[in-house]
């Protein structure tokens, strides 16, 4: 059956979440410490991302970096699993004769797998993520671990206090994923086209490329994303009022702000999901040929 052979499916790319979330965790701590900074006392505590990174290590030492990775790794396995699963599935009813999809359904797709994980995987480990390294920034933090700071924010404020940016991070996670399916798609094509067969190194440089564009073109919903999530959300009425007040108050060219850590973690983390996708795929395929 179709669930029976998504499982390894679930599972590999899970295992490939995780692992790329570990390797890659210190550039999206860097991207959220410098989106987060030093805004009760008005001014830029970091000059940019390596003065970040040096002062993190400088403070706290190398694992410094890591603080609140346990959410996004252990989030990150049920992220790619429901990201790839609900696509597969969607790919299925959407494809043509051929078993190829549309331009346009390939959008659908990737967005509809995008909307999943946002509300399934994403918003309550994003959340619960944003919140710690904002707590471990502080002068007196309060929490003292994954386990602890979410046992605290939902005894203080509800279920609804990990869910915080819902909108916003299914903007984010929708538009990421109908773009990044959609140029993998495209890119993947325009090098098959000539002939030439699909390899690891192909999809991993397919999804690099995918990652890459993508981070431009959503990157201002990642910020209001990261503001909404944070401590001190509750300054915004809601996810437009955030961006009048960033726009208003810090220009326009903040709702880019972080693009540098961030682009080297989705460029990376979009190779190594994608072609571990393509290869996982090839070796049950492979496996059941009959399928």
């Amino acid at each position: 059956s179709l669930s029976h052979h998504l499982c390894p499916s679930f599972f590999h790319s899970g295992i490939a979440g995780a692992t790329e979330a570990t390797i890659m965790f210190p550039t999206e701590f860097v991207k959220t410490q410098l989106q987060l900074q030093a805004r009760a006392q008005g001014k830029q505590q970091y000059k940019g991302v390596l003065d970040c990174a040096t002062q993190i290590v400088k403070q706290k030492g190398f694992f410094g970096l890591y603080s609140g990775c346990t959410t996004l790794i252990v989030g990150s396995i049920p992220k790619a699993a429901v990201r790839f699963g609900a696509f597969s599935q969607i790919k299925a009813k959407l494809a043509g004769p051929d078993g190829k999809l549309s331009q346009l359904n390939t959008v659908a797709a990737g967005m509809s797998a995008g909307l999943c994980e946002a509300v399934l995987a994403v918003t309550p480990m994003e959340t619960v993520k944003t919140k710690l390294i904002h707590d471990a920034n502080s002068a007196n933090p309060r929490y003292r671990g994954l386990f602890h700071g979410v046992r605290t924010m939902v005894a203080e404020d509800g279920i609804g206090s990990i869910y915080k940016g819902l909108g916003p991070t299914m903007a984010r996670q929708g538009f990421n994923q109908a773009i990044r399916f959609t140029i993998f798609d495209n890119l993947n094509r325009m090098y098959t086209s000539t002939g030439r067969e699909k390899t690891a190194t192909s999809s991993f440089v397919c999804g690099m490329g995918a990652g890459f564009i993508s981070v431009y073109l959503t990157m201002p919903i990642d910020v209001v994303k990261t503001q909404m999530q944070g401590l001190e959300a509750s300054q915004y009425k809601s996810s437009f009022d955030c961006i009048s007040s960033i726009v208003k108050n810090k220009g326009v060219l903040a709702l880019w702000k972080g693009t540098t850590p961030r682009l080297g973690r989705v460029t990376f983390s979009g190779g190594i999901i994608f072609s571990s996708y393509e290869q996982i795929m090839k070796m049950i395929l492979k496996a059941s040929p009959d399928q």
